[in-house]
């Protein structure tokens, strides 16, 4: 069968404090736009994005019916942002980190809820083009938490979700190593992918210990897959720099 890690960018391939300012800049470059195209001033502005922000699909949904062109939006917010700038003094090695992934014949994806232009552009920075073979992003009009974000990357890969990750009985998962989810958000990235059977690999950039395997969901001491309860993600880490731990740990597991 065939193998792949899916990897989010924002806060996974660099920390979530990076993460922080560049949504500053993306959420100053909106206002920015909103006036220009809709004629309205900054406070107005503001409010809007508050209130869409509010409903429940992402702000970026909203856009065009606000009679702004999706990709026009995306190249004057996301697009106008450099992210070397705030990349410039992480010294973290990601393309090593990759490298060594591949070495454990992982194809590397990434799935991300932000654009092209943007993934590309951090792609870039990273030095990571060249070694990712495919990315799936909002432009493709399906986004996480959906399912369907992950199902279309298994179909793609022809990996069959049900011979992955599976509750084998009430109190025991087996957790497979062919399909995996990296994000450093738990309800996006990790428990929807695990509802898929994909293995979910928290990124915590403030956990403590650099590796955790959690027994309560892989073991499932306490809660059957029915339960809420059992949303606990497989695998947390404190850094992109672990993964490869991580992963070959996940690769020893009983399956």
């Amino acid at each position: 069968m065939n193998r792949v890690i899916m990897l989010d960018i924002d806060g996974t391939l660099y920390p979530q404090e990076i993460e922080k300012e560049i949504i500053k800049e993306l959420q100053k470059r909106r206002v920015e736009v909103l006036v220009k195209k809709l004629g309205i001033n900054k406070k107005i502005a503001r409010l809007v994005i508050r209130r869409l922000e509010e409903e429940d699909k992402p702000f970026d949904d909203w856009v065009e019916e606000l009679g702004i062109p999706r990709k026009e939006y995306y190249n004057e917010v996301w697009g106008k942002i450099n992210p070397k700038k705030y990349l410039e003094g992480y010294e973290v090695n990601v393309r090593g980190v990759i490298q060594q992934l591949e070495k454990g014949g992982y194809s590397i994806v990434i799935v991300t809820n932000a654009p092209l232009v943007w993934a590309e552009k951090i792609l870039k920075v990273l030095k990571l083009k060249g070694r990712i073979e495919r990315i799936y992003t909002c432009d493709d009009g399906i986004q996480k938490p959906s399912i369907e974000a992950f199902k279309k990357v298994l179909d793609d890969y022809n990996i069959d979700a049900d011979k992955l990750s599976k509750r084998t009985t009430r109190h025991f998962v087996e957790v497979s190593p062919y399909a995996i989810m990296v994000g450093n958000d738990v309800e996006k990235d990790i428990f929807s992918a695990q509802n898929l059977g994909i293995t979910g690999i928290y990124i915590d950039w403030e956990a403590k210990s650099p590796i955790v395997i959690n027994a309560i969901a892989i073991f499932g001491y306490f809660y059957p897959r029915e339960s809420s309860n059992w949303k606990v993600p497989y695998v947390t880490i404190n850094s992109i720099e672990q993964l490869p731990d991580a992963i070959e740990y996940v690769n020893k597991l009983k399956w």
